[in-house]
């Protein structure tokens, strides 16, 4: 948040003079020494997530075409399954027109009267399946269900959370659906995943569960370039294709040993001091809270449902090591970078790319930094770009 990175700034030269100081200390001894962090945000950021948390996805088909119904209805996204109908904008011919459409769409009947004890999709959902076994979903969250042209699959980061996604979803053609996948323990009950191949397996499944056939629109970025492939492998034996839309990520981006990309990374840090200094410390102050101290930060003080979320992204980083990019993508692959310091740098991305690929690649270049992209403006920007190459005919 803004006041994390206030209260980085204001501590830099306190930060500063410690390393320069003290050549040899732990990140215990630096968040002993330095100024402790404000409560206040610490509960902007449990409120954040009580928002995001708040938002319970369907968790089967029954629940999922509910949702679509009442989107229609009611002109709005990111409802949640235990939403009451009536408290959020439903009228009694509205609800009239939903079970008209629960009769067209789940061939089943039923009577309006229904709604008043049955009031949220969950209740309602359970009502029409009664004794019916429906396995449920873990891993996706529908972003935007109305439309009927090919959905656009998008993979969670290395943040695990997947609701960045919304100003993607708003600003592409009314007509495309958007899911996200999320990684299971984000609810902190779930197992979370030991390997990217048994993260793939489980994702693939459900992404077929929405949309039984190819081709696939795949949406990668940041840690889920490795997951992407892995899924677009396994469509690939069942005989579908994936177009995959990789937005500004790399193969294998935890190799920091790479003597070509450390220089890149330093040349690439020089020019943005130079441009601007203060925008060039503020983001590599944020990058390497974000990395290395906001875990120890978390740990001491944040709320329990931070402290899960930071349990799933240590894991998620765990498994990206782990991960042997021993396979190619099969099939066509989209990248569309930014604009980067060093000119290097973007070649070296499409490199990456062309050693993991099967098929020709499709560059495109898009406006914004690489932690923007995903905010106004830049985010209805992207969207343009992301238009381009979207397979959008059933």
């Amino acid at each position: 948040s803004n006041k994390i990175n206030q209260w980085f700034l204001s501590r830099f030269e306190e930060i500063i003079n410690l390393l320069h100081n003290n050549k040899s200390f732990s990140i215990d001894s630096l968040l002993d020494n330095i100024t402790p962090i404000t409560s206040n945000v610490l509960i902007e950021v449990s409120e954040k997530n009580k928002t995001i948390n708040s938002i319970i996805s369907p968790q089967n088909k029954t629940q999922l075409e509910l949702l679509k119904i009442w989107e229609g209805l009611l002109n709005k996204n990111n409802i949640s399954i235990i939403d009451n109908f009536f408290e959020i904008g439903g009228k009694s011919l509205l609800a009239i027109k939903m079970f008209t459409l629960i009769e067209k769409k789940l061939k089943i009947k039923i009577s309006p009267i229904t709604l008043l004890e049955h009031s949220s999709i969950e209740a309602l959902s359970k009502y029409i399946q009664e004794d019916k076994i429906i396995a449920s979903w873990n891993y996706v969250v529908p972003i935007k269900t109305s439309g009927t042209k090919k959905p656009l699959f998008c993979i969670h980061g290395g943040g695990g959370y997947v609701f960045f996604f919304n100003p993607i979803a708003n600003a592409l053609n009314e007509e495309t659906p958007v899911y996200a996948i999320q990684p299971s323990g984000i609810s902190g009950n779930e197992k979370m995943h030991q390997s990217i191949k048994e993260m793939a397996i489980d994702y693939a499944k459900e992404i077929k569960d929405i949309q039984p056939n190819g081709p696939y629109n795949l949406l990668v970025y940041c840690f889920s370039p490795a997951v992407g492939i892995e899924i677009a492998n396994i469509f690939k034996k069942l005989g579908e294709t994936t177009n995959l839309i990789v937005i500004d990520s790399i193969t294998n981006q935890e190799d920091f040993t790479d003597p070509t990309r450390i220089k890149m990374r330093i040349s690439g840090f020089l020019k943005r001091f130079t441009s601007n200094p203060f925008n060039a410390i503020k983001l590599m102050i944020s990058n390497n809270y974000e990395r290395f101290l906001e875990p120890k930060v978390i740990k001491l003080f944040a709320s329990s449902n931070k402290k899960n979320l930071e349990k799933v992204k240590q894991n998620l980083i765990r498994i990206y090591k782990l991960y042997e990019w021993n396979k190619k993508h099969p099939g066509i692959t989209n990248l569309i970078l930014t604009k980067k310091p060093d000119k290097k740098l973007n070649p070296t991305y499409i490199n990456a790319w062309n050693d993991i690929t099967k098929q020709d690649i499709n560059v495109l270049y898009t406006e914004g930094l690489h932690h923007q992209l995903f905010s106004s403006p830049y985010a209805d920007l992207l969207a343009e770009k992301i238009e381009r190459v979207i397979i959008q005919d059933n």
